[in-house]
């Protein structure tokens, strides 16, 4: 049975916000290293990875999070950071602010209607992944965190999130292609 790559999220199309985390990532791209930003078609906030799914367990899942309920919210996306640390960076991240709580409920939601699916129960952060630290040289480790430090408070603006999407991600050796099997509003 023909499987596909999918996950949970919340797309970012608001090209202001957009243009401001391309700047951010062009800093970065001055680190020597390997860092390879996320493209700016795919900018978005992971609610939950599946993984590989069947069809028929696709038709499912989209019948489970018709039950999500949530209220259009403002979405506030703040400050810089990096995970596990900055010492040794793998994840860049603009972080989310005012809203957060809605985002978490949504992921709660989420959690409880695919509970029967079994699938990995991640930590959930609500952020945007804007790069991937695919190798640093130890010596360029400074320079990265004065740039995480000094953008730690930038305010990139404020999204209006009234869906979430199911999406499909296709692997290529140009990085991944993602998109949308179904669209979820707010009520």
């Amino acid at each position: 049975m023909k499987e596909l790559r999918a996950f949970i999220s919340i797309n970012i199309n608001e090209m202001e916000i957009i243009n401001e985390i391309v700047k951010i990532q062009n800093e970065f791209q001055r680190v020597e290293g390997r860092i390879k930003s996320i493209e700016q078609e795919n900018i978005h906030i992971t609610l939950k990875f599946l993984g590989n799914i069947t069809e028929p367990m696709s038709k499912r899942i989209i019948s489970k999070l018709n039950n999500v309920q949530f209220d259009p919210f403002e979405l506030e996306l703040k400050g810089l950071g990096c995970f596990p640390r900055p010492s040794r960076p793998r994840i860049i991240w603009v972080g989310c602010e005012k809203g957060t709580e809605n985002v978490r409920d949504i992921y709660n939601q989420i959690e409880s209607e695919l509970s029967e699916f079994k699938f990995k129960k991640d930590r959930f952060r609500s952020h945007i992944t804007i790069s991937r630290v695919k190798r640093i040289n130890r010596s360029e480790i400074d320079r990265l965190k004065k740039i995480l430090f000094s953008f730690k408070n930038k305010d990139f603006g404020t999204i209006k999130v009234n869906s979430f999407q199911l999406m499909k991600s296709v692997l290529t050796p140009k990085g991944p292609i993602y998109s949308v099997l179904e669209n979820f509003k707010a009520s």
